[in-house]
């Protein structure tokens, strides 16, 4: 199942490859906060549909852009930057994914937008003695992992 993400637009990957140079652009539909939103590594499936690649996630953090304005997500190390487009009212945030190397070298691998619906996490933190336990509770129950 697929959501649709009508207040972005992903333009795709431009300058591929090249260090330095390799970027995602993105573009404002409507009035929106980036912290909603992320980026993932993805390997393009059938239909249009895509897998993310493991350990290969990057979140916006907070800026709240208006209609017509630009989201450059730089795939090398750098430093987030807000600059005015010129001759018009729109504005160009620079962001920077942090990667060592160029990350879209071949056509099955592509951005995978995503928008953060819904997050979950612990109530509190748990010691090792109380982790441990709860795996001992769960295995008693026949909760192990494989079973």
């Amino acid at each position: 199942m697929t959501f649709e993400i009508s207040e972005l637009t992903v333009w795709g990957v431009f300058d591929a490859g090249m260090p330095n140079l390799e970027r995602i652009v993105i573009q404002a539909n409507e009035i929106v906060d980036l912290a909603n939103y992320g980026l993932m590594l993805g390997v393009r499936g059938q239909g249009g549909s895509a897998l993310p690649v493991r350990d290969n996630l990057l979140w916006f953090g907070h800026a709240r852009l208006n209609p017509g304005d630009w989201v450059f997500v730089y795939t090398a190390a750098g430093d987030a930057r807000v600059h005015e487009v010129p001759n018009n009212s729109e504005l160009m945030y620079s962001l920077h994914w942090g990667k060592k190397v160029t990350i879209f070298n071949s056509p099955e691998l592509v951005p995978m937008l995503f928008r953060m619906d819904g997050v979950q996490m612990p109530t509190q933190s748990r010691t090792n003695s109380e982790s441990q336990q709860l795996g001992a509770d769960n295995a008693y129950n026949g909760l192990t992992h494989g079973s």
